[in-house]
């Protein structure tokens, strides 16, 4: 969540080229990580660790957007 905050305040200040190339880059990273999250659907530990660091993207995205907005 930290790029897609980043990204909508990108946007909002018009800067939609650099936006797009953060949302690219977020879509990116979100198939990598969910293409190994799938094949390595044996392990709960992935599970718990993908939610976690989903968690912490979402926390570091609001600090993010406070302290730019």
């Amino acid at each position: 969540m930290t790029l897609e905050n980043l990204r909508l305040l990108l946007m909002v200040g018009g800067h939609a080229v650099i936006a797009s190339v953060l949302s690219t880059i977020d879509v990116i990273l979100a198939l990598v990580a969910l293409k190994y999250i799938v094949e390595n659907l044996k392990t709960k530990s992935l599970y718990v660790a993908y939610a976690l660091g989903y968690g912490v993207g979402v926390y570091l995205g609001s600090l993010l957007f406070n302290i730019l907005v």
